[in-house]
């Protein structure tokens, strides 16, 4: 029941958006002070912009597509399809009426995320015929992902704070980038295969799994380095979600459940915030 209850949190991607809320809450105490928190109402767009960003995918693609995916998320998704599409249009309902309570500087920032996030999602057959989904343009998904999630969990408290372009703020935003990317990359050895037969080009199509686990953990210390020069005060409290990053990273193979990925490794961003957190609570 339990494992059930977990595989559709993460399958209805329900999990990776209350990680969202959870790190930009993290990103305007790390920026700000223990006590700053986001509002209500900005938690509730977070939320639901990323999850009709990502069910934004499910909902658009047929059944073929669907069962072409060879994922078990895909199955999931066709099985339980009815409940995305009512969910999927609910959200969206309810995400432009909170655009109502936004400040125009929040509602631009998030409009070019939003961008970036419709032509990465959006399948290439419902693209005009001379554009492509983002996804296919060769090595670019991995800084694609880094930076829209670097966007949500430093930038926009950046905004928020009015010190977007502060030295700590940059640092501690590529210091989340990197994390964000080393992380990313296990995904394309999940895809291996089926981005060859999709002819997309990724970091495993040119330098091979062994080096990318290798690439994913150099950009793995980098961001732990770029952590330290930071100086932030709950850093350490981080560093046993970096020592497992590096071994979620180092065990990543294409013959790993679905779970080990969207449940384990995206998990990572959970257990990233609530380090954060803690420290903000307890010190």
């Amino acid at each position: 029941m339990w494992v059930r209850l977990f595989k559709g949190l993460v399958y209805a991607n329900i999990y990776v958006s209350g990680a969202t809320v959870l790190l930009a809450q993290a990103g305007i105490k790390v920026l700000g002070t223990p006590a700053a928190s986001l509002q209500p109402y900005q938690m509730a767009f977070l939320f639901l912009s990323t999850y009709v960003t990502y069910n934004l995918n499910s909902v658009l693609l047929t059944r073929q597509e669907r069962l072409q995916g060879h994922s078990e998320k895909y199955f999931w998704a066709g099985r339980y399809l009815r409940f995305i599409q009512v969910s999927f249009v609910v959200a969206l309902l309810a995400l432009l009426a909170l655009c109502w309570y936004m400040r125009l500087a929040e509602l631009l920032f998030f409009g070019h995320l939003a961008l970036i996030s419709v032509l990465y999602n959006v399948p290439q057959q419902r693209l005009p015929a001379p554009l492509k989904p983002l996804r296919n343009i060769p090595l670019l998904k991995v800084f694609l992902i880094s930076y829209v999630w670097t966007g949500v969990a430093v930038l926009y408290p950046g905004v928020l704070l009015q010190q977007s372009w502060q030295a700590g703020t940059v640092v501690y935003a590529t210091s989340f980038g990197l994390f964000i990317m080393a992380i990313t990359l296990p995904f394309d050895i999940r895809d291996f295969r089926t981005d060859f037969r999709k002819e997309l080009v990724t970091f495993p199509q040119v330098i091979g799994m062994a080096q990318t686990r290798l690439l994913a953990l150099i950009v793995l210390l980098a961001s732990w380095g770029l952590l330290l020069a930071f100086q932030g005060p709950f850093y350490w409290l981080l560093l046993p979600v970096y020592a497992l990053s590096g071994v979620c990273i180092w065990a990543a193979t294409p013959q790993r459940p679905e779970l080990y990925y969207t449940g384990i490794i995206d998990g990572l961003m959970v257990l990233y915030g609530l380090g954060i957190l803690a420290w903000a609570n307890l010190f």
